[in-house]
């Protein structure tokens, strides 16, 4: 059996010992020596018979659990794409998987058959949404188009939109479109292609949204924060620029009486019942400040906390003790990081906080002061940002970003594995674009720029 990992062991208070990951697992590469005709992986999906979808720089790949199948370019067969160069597969709501490049093409399952569409855009496609119904809604900054498609036959609806910064769906099934500089369009995806679009005009640059019950909030540069009411459908200032002159980078409801905003001047508070808005900023005369004024992302766990990640490491806020510590690679932390370029955070379902560093990987255990550290041995080595988190059961999770993490609860282990020159049982390539596991087969598909490899369960 390949040994796939090397092991770390965790810097906690108490001694683990690090098991071998050969124990657990087989490991298999997949490249052009199995068929797989490029190395560069876009995406992979599994249809609902178990067959694995593989994108590549060189076109699509069916595997079988034993061979790999180029889809054809040839149209005027039914089991054929027209475009190689698909970077997403989604799964729609009836199993059927949709391939999405300058073109849309569905595949059916049930039929083993692809229905190709029109080529839609002159590039690949901007952004991609699917509405309640299954309608597929896109965009293409080239040319500024929208596309709204029925799946099940193929009609689609065009329209015009230039200058688009951000779009979503609402849960009304509403689409926003914020065009640069001048305002919303907003209008209902059966409404796609009629001249009734409701324009709201506004000189705004949109940057953010959070959807709080009938109320959808706006970030923007340039005339502060939104909000639109689903009920009534009418949009409103909530925090005017002379009072938020800064512009937010996130907007979280802690509760739905107070909403908290990061900008690149600190953290703000918003009380909606006495509509008091506090600041929050770094000083350096005080540890109980902000690290840095420049903020980023935030995350709020179980137990009320607030994560908020800066230029200069991660602070946690405990709010309702009204009390902050902070994570950086400096002494003056109360908490050390082995970086303090924060690249995500993630917390679980057991409420651990997995806190993604230029540098290593660190995990804390729920409200818990203690620290785990997950930091390559090799001093060449600089992890992380995690692309994607996949939970295999039994207190096991997959990390893929730059390098390949495994964590083990049960065992209190950590194991990692890197490209190592000469050795052909490492991992093909640093950088992990998607993890995907099985449903079924258990089989563990991991997609890199250099290759696809497969990590195979003991039974």
């Amino acid at each position: 059996m390949k040994k796939l990992l090397t092991i770390i062991i965790f810097a906690i208070s108490v001694s683990v010992i690090g098991q071998d990951i050969a124990q657990y697992y087989s490991f298999q590469h997949f490249s052009f020596e199995n068929g797989l005709f490029h190395n560069n992986i876009y995406d992979i999906n599994q249809d609902k018979k178990g067959f694995l979808w593989v994108s590549t720089a060189d076109g699509v790949y069916r595997f079988d659990g034993q061979n790999f199948e180029r889809i054809s370019n040839d149209t005027t067969s039914r089991y054929a794409l027209t475009d190689y160069n698909v970077k997403r597969i989604l799964t729609l709501k009836d199993g059927k998987l949709l391939f999405a490049s300058t073109h849309i093409s569905i595949y059916d399952p049930n039929d083993d058959t692809f229905r190709n569409f029109p080529k839609l855009y002159p590039e690949d496609i901007t952004g991609i949404d699917v509405d309640k119904s299954g309608a597929i809604i896109t965009y293409s900054n080239r040319g500024g188009k929208f596309a709204k498609i029925n799946p099940d036959n193929f009609k689609t609806e065009f329209i015009e939109i230039d200058s688009c910064n951000y779009f979503f769906i609402d849960p009304n099934d509403t689409i926003w479109v914020a065009i640069i500089g001048k305002g919303f369009l907003k209008f209902h995806t059966q409404d796609f292609s009629k001249s009734n679009k409701k324009f709201m005009p506004s000189p705004i640059w949109m940057t953010c949204h959070v959807i709080l019950n009938e109320n959808i909030y706006i970030g923007t540069t340039n005339v502060g924060i939104l909000v639109y009411n689903l009920k009534n459908n009418k949009i409103a200032p909530f925090i005017k620029k002379s009072i938020l002159p800064n512009p937010p980078n996130s907007l979280l409801f802690e509760n739905p009486q107070q909403l908290w905003i990061t900008t690149n001047e600190g953290l703000y508070k918003y009380n909606l019942l006495n509509k008091q808005l506090l600041q929050f900023k770094y000083s350096p005369n005080s540890n109980k400040s902000l690290s840095a004024n420049q903020l980023s992302r935030m995350k709020l766990d179980i137990f009320g906390n607030l994560w908020i990640a800066s230029i200069n490491g991660l602070n946690k806020l405990y709010l309702k003790q009204n009390y902050i510590i902070h994570y950086c690679d400096e002494p003056k932390c109360q908490l050390q990081l082995p970086a303090s370029q924060i690249s995500s955070i993630y917390i679980d379902k057991q409420s651990r906080i997995f806190i993604g560093t230029s540098k290593g990987l660190v995990i804390q255990q729920g409200n818990s002061r203690k620290l785990i550290n997950q930091n390559p041995t090799s001093p060449h080595i600089h992890f992380n940002n995690i692309n994607t988190t996949t939970d295999l059961g039994e207190g096991k999770y997959l990390f893929g970003g730059i390098g390949l993490y495994l964590w083990d609860e049960k065992n209190n282990s950590a194991a990692y594995s890197h490209p190592e020159k000469n050795n052909p049982e490492s991992l093909p390539s640093w950088v992990i674009w998607k993890v995907h596991k099985g449903e079924k087969s258990k089989i563990i598909w991991i997609a890199t720029i250099d290759g696809l490899s497969a990590i195979y369960p003991d039974i």
